[in-house]
């Protein structure tokens, strides 16, 4: 399945599979209920309750809950989606990652980041609703004034349980890459930047081997180490 968040507010999912019977693609589902612009979208699958997350320039990142309905040929057709939490952030969201559960962390958690150059990280409890766990502290907050945040990634280093190490990487209006770290005793404390010269940043990724690919206003994709 593909997500698409779109300038009015709509999010529009694509089922990629066909049917085997009618060899047509599966009936997309159009998401209505933001005002702005949809700037992040993304599934939480490892929750005992799989929930879909969409966050907006309106201020509001909406939880919702896939509803499923198996067909007669054995396979399982997403149907509907029904919206069972909306949190209002009071800042334009450009920016929110998914945390994965980890054995200090058992159970998901979210990241957003936007227009007041705050981050903050979210716990989804059981019922899908979010709860406030952690805010940037203000000697590490980017700031309003500045221009806030523009996007931002979740980097995981390291194969052993007690060795990972977890990070967000994140851009802001100046253009400059920062790496918060995401360990409990220093959770969201900068651990270092990368100054700008990289004209308005649109998207980040980390590659394999360490790598991150930064995507902005120019014909190029700049990595770096």
């Amino acid at each position: 399945r593909i997500a698409v968040g779109r300038d009015d507010g709509t999010v529009v999912l694509h089922d990629l599979r066909q049917s085997p019977k009618t060899k047509k693609k599966k009936q997309e589902v159009v998401l209505t209920d933001h005002d702005s612009a949809v700037t992040s979208c993304t599934w939480i699958s490892s929750h005992p309750s799989s929930y879909f997350v969409t966050a907006s320039r309106d201020a509001i990142v909406n939880i919702w809950k896939p509803t499923t309905t198996t067909e007669n040929y054995s396979t399982t057709s997403l149907s509907t989606y029904t919206r069972v939490h909306t949190l209002p952030i009071y800042e334009s969201i450009e920016g929110l990652v998914v945390l994965p559960s980890t054995m200090t962390r058992p159970v998901p958690a979210i990241v957003t980041a936007g227009s007041k150059g705050i981050v903050r990280v979210w716990h989804l409890e059981t019922d899908g609703r979010l709860q406030l766990w952690k805010e940037q502290e203000p000697m590490d907050q980017f700031g309003q004034e500045r221009g806030g945040y523009l996007q931002m990634c979740y980097h995981q280093d390291g194969d052993k349980a007690s060795e990972v190490k977890e990070q967000i990487i994140i851009a802001d209006a100046e253009h400059n890459l920062s790496f918060l770290s995401l360990a409990n005793d220093i959770m969201l404390q900068k651990q270092r930047t990368m100054v700008g010269h990289n004209d308005d940043i649109l998207d980040i990724r980390v590659l394999p081997g360490n790598c991150i690919a930064v995507a902005a206003n120019s014909p190029q994709v700049r990595l770096f180490d």
